[in-house]
């Protein structure tokens, strides 16, 4: 199996050994492009739940129970990333 970074960093190379092995480069630029959007969405994900996190962390400290309408836009953010 191949690292992801020699993929990404090494793309030629790989292509070139997928085409030696009688296979369609292709293969190589579809699997670029689906790491591209998983990378985006990975990026997406983690800045909400930081959001999310900060949302709440201000009541922890203060040992309060979040208004009803933080506790609904902690849930939509949730939602969000998890669909």
């Amino acid at each position: 199996m191949l690292d992801a970074n020699y993929l990404r960093e090494k793309p030629d190379k790989v292509k070139k050994a997928v085409i030696d092995r009688g296979m369609d480069e292709a293969l190589v630029n579809d699997w670029l492009k689906l790491d591209e959007q998983w990378r985006q969405i990975l990026t997406k994900v983690e800045s909400l739940r930081a959001e999310r996190n900060i949302l709440v962390e201000e009541y922890k400290e203060k040992g309060e129970k979040p208004p009803e309408n933080v506790i609904a836009k902690g849930r939509e953010i949730k939602e969000r990333y998890q669909s």
